[in-house]
């Protein structure tokens, strides 16, 4: 009995000192059979099929009302890669940040962080990705009730040497510098303009500094809204002197009724022509490239574009869209893709011989269901409708081959 006494006033005295420790992760599964999916697939590839499974683990902590504290580390693998008997780890840190209050309406967050602004063309954790992504940044930010402001600042090393500072991650930067401002109007009108400096490093150990710059005006009410954005780049171009780009989407959607939503939408992403790709003497190029915000969501679930392969063409997304929610529980979502070049193809064996820009046709179906409080069921059906063209862009394939993609996957939300 007094063992008994003992072991519950220890747990009792565990529990109120970890009473401001928050413990929650994820499991998530997810089975893909995949051809063509992320490129067209050949006459003689045949399907693959994969289970892939992301598990997180999160504590936050938060102390005097005016500090916080995150860390979120996660487990990423393919079912079957790693044997019983190995001893490689693919844990890592996902998250790990401290944030507190400099002022009344100031705030800073320094540390390993997710990012995620606006529509997210420019920055998101792409949570789609198995990984996800976030950036060792330093952040600064005022919120008022209608105005954000936030500057970020990041610095990025291979490892801690003593005299090189050579990077060579190529999907990071060696440096980057952001101001973001969003300000809310009459309650349906949000506008917001961004403002980044990057550098990355060249092969040779200089840098290249390039500059994007735009803003975003949304507007939204009970049946319909509206969302236009704009971004330029410009600055220095990675393997060619100067670069000089652009981006711009607009979308619109309304509800048929209750349960039911059509939507279009355009997205326009600069591009240079094949002509001036192929000349050595070229001194500027005109691809956008789209940063670190969503490839999946917006051109296309099958990852044609800008996740393994950007084309330097850029890309014109043309895309209508239903969705319609017969349970409250249940969402399914239908969208139609159209895919142009944005700048001049042309023949791979004669630069002065233009191809058609139509890339083809993609259809996305997909459902979610929220089957409990803390599971949800996802899964969908894509198939892509190559062109012709879609041979010369990626340069291999057979657009005539059936290029789909059929995935399905379950999320097991962990809260304390």
């Amino acid at each position: 009995m007094r063992f008994t006494l003992l072991t519950l006033s220890f747990f009792s005295s565990l529990v109120s000192a970890f009473a401001q420790f928050t413990f929650g992760g994820e499991i998530r599964p997810r089975f893909e059979y995949r051809h063509g999916a992320h490129d067209i697939p050949s006459s003689d590839d045949k399907a693959a099929i994969h289970i892939s499974q992301r598990s997180r683990l999160n504590v936050a902590y938060a102390f005097d009302e005016k500090w916080e504290a995150y860390l979120s580390i996660q487990d990423v693998r393919v079912w079957g890669e790693q044997g019983d008997r190995g001893d490689a780890s693919t844990f890592n840190l996902y998250q790990g940040w401290v944030q507190g209050n400099l002022a009344k309406k100031w705030q800073f967050k320094l540390g390993r962080q997710e990012l995620s602004y606006d529509d997210g063309y420019l920055f998101n954790p792409r949570n789609w990705g198995q990984p996800g992504r976030t950036h060792d940044v330093g952040l600064i930010k005022f919120t008022d009730s209608t105005f954000q402001l936030h500057l970020l600042a990041g610095h990025s090393q291979n490892r801690a040497d003593n005299f090189n500072t050579f990077y060579d991650q190529q999907d990071y930067y060696k440096n980057l510098q952001m101001l973001w401002m969003h300000k809310e109007i009459a309650n349906q009108w949000k506008a917001s303009f961004v403002a980044v400096n990057r550098g990355l490093q060249r092969t040779d150990s200089t840098l290249a500094y390039d500059h994007t710059m735009g803003g975003n005006l949304a507007f939204k009410q009970s049946k319909y809204s509206f969302r236009i954005q704009a971004y330029g780049q410009f600055g220095d171009g990675l393997e060619i002197d100067r670069k000089s780009a652009y981006l711009w989407s607009a979308q619109a959607a309304y509800y048929l009724s209750r349960n039911l939503q059509i939507s279009l939408k355009t997205d326009i992403v600069s591009g240079t022509d094949t002509q001036t790709t192929q000349d050595p003497l070229a001194q500027e190029t005109n691809t956008f490239d789209v940063l670190y915000g969503y490839r999946h969501k917006y051109y296309g679930h099958m990852d044609y574009f800008y996740l393994s392969f950007a084309p330097s063409t850029g890309l014109e997304d043309l895309v209508f869209g239903l969705k319609y929610k017969p349970v409250p529980r249940l969402t399914t979502t239908v969208d139609l893709h159209s895919f142009y070049a944005q700048a001049s193809l042309t023949s791979p064996t004669d630069v002065q011989e233009p191809v058609d820009s139509h890339l083809g046709e993609e259809l996305d179906i997909a459902f979610e269901y929220q089957a409990y409080e803390h599971v949800k069921v996802q899964g969908g059906y894509s198939q892509m409708f190559a062109t012709p063209s879609m041979e010369v862009l990626r340069g291999h394939g057979n657009h005539k081959e059936t290029a789909n993609w059929i995935w399905l996957q379950a999320s097991f939300i962990l809260k304390q």
